[in-house]
């Protein structure tokens, strides 16, 4: 049996997407969700030089996100820390923050440090996590940013 589009027709003849019902919001709402805004410009941890120098590393980061977001959140925050998150205070975290995530507020909503997904050998990538958004900050793959 074929699977019905998602697509409502509006009024005006064009398609929309339905709206979420609060059941779906809030199913939603259980998942993390990655942004890359605020990712820093200091070149040794921006993403656009990682993924030019090293494909292998553009595939896991990929692959960590996806297995990231695919499960529920306490789930996630469940695991170890080679397969989940691990918390970083900030004081222990050297590296230059965008100054757009201080000037928009987010770093307000940051609670006691950052969280740190690891890619095996290849590297770690530093994030802000508010509610179920995260923010990647940092890439780093010298393993420098802090000592561990």
């Amino acid at each position: 049996m074929a699977r019905k589009s998602p697509h409502i027709i509006a009024s005006s003849g064009r398609r929309k997407m339905p709206s979420l019902t609060d059941t779906q919001h809030s199913d939603a709402d259980q998942y993390l969700a990655f942004n890359f805004s605020f990712i820093t410009h200091e070149q040794k941890y921006s993403l656009d030089a990682l993924m030019k120098r090293d494909r292998k590393f553009s595939q896991k980061l990929l692959k960590k996100v996806e297995a990231l977001s695919t499960d529920r959140k306490v789930q996630v925050m469940n695991r170890n820390r080679e397969q989940g998150f691990e918390l970083m205070p900030f004081t222990e975290v050297r590296f230059r923050v965008d100054p757009k995530f201080h000037s928009m507020g987010f770093d307000e909503h940051l609670e006691t440090g950052y969280w740190v997904f690891r890619l095996n050998k290849l590297g770690r990538v530093i994030c802000g996590m508010i509610n179920t958004v995260v923010y990647i900050l940092a890439v780093d793959t010298d393993f420098e940013t802090y000592k561990h």
